[in-house]
């Protein structure tokens, strides 16, 4: 079978995705997806971008079911951001030589996990609103038919902006 990574040019800093999003540099790599700071040229705002990894985009075996999940997953976001603060807004979709991509707002913070890591355990009533936050993303998801599968303290975003934490 050919690789699914034929084609997909290899993505560093400078790369140009979708003919507009200049990448600035790697903000957080997961197993499947990674996430850029980079900057929309036309509107000359910062924006995250997100892509699938260059191994995902290698095992053909499960490039079509990841495309699949990953332009599902944006179209919910968007979906979702309209309905609630607490899901990170999405602004544009496509694939490009870079392979598929997902452009959302540029959230400013730190994950849950990363301030769990610095600051130990978050006391209940600090951790109430966060947890209400959360809770009333994944309500809207699951009344949609969504389920999250994969929330984590590294997929929650604590915003910098108070009150405004993002599930991921």
């Amino acid at each position: 079978m050919e690789s699914a990574t034929r084609g997909v040019a290899s993505v560093s800093i400078g790369a140009l995705v979708g003919g507009r999003y200049r990448l600035i540099r790697k903000a957080s790599e997961g197993e499947a997806t990674e996430v850029w700071v980079a900057e929309d040229v036309v509107q000359k705002v910062e924006v995250a971008v997100k892509l699938l990894t260059r191994g995902v985009l290698a095992d053909a075996a499960r490039t079509v079911e990841r495309l699949e999940v990953f332009q599902f997953a944006s179209q919910v976001a968007a979906k979702l951001a309209a309905n609630t603060p607490h899901v990170v807004q999405v602004h544009d979709a496509g694939r490009g030589e870079h392979g598929p991509y997902l452009v959302m707002e540029l959230v400013r913070g730190r994950t849950l996990n990363e301030a769990l890591q610095r600051h130990g355990p978050i006391a209940p009533a600090a951790f109430a609103p966060l947890l209400e936050a959360v809770t009333e993303a994944l309500s809207l998801a699951h009344a949609g038919g969504v389920v999250h599968r994969n929330i984590k303290p590294s997929n929650v975003l604590l915003a910098a902006e108070p009150g405004r934490p993002h599930s991921g």
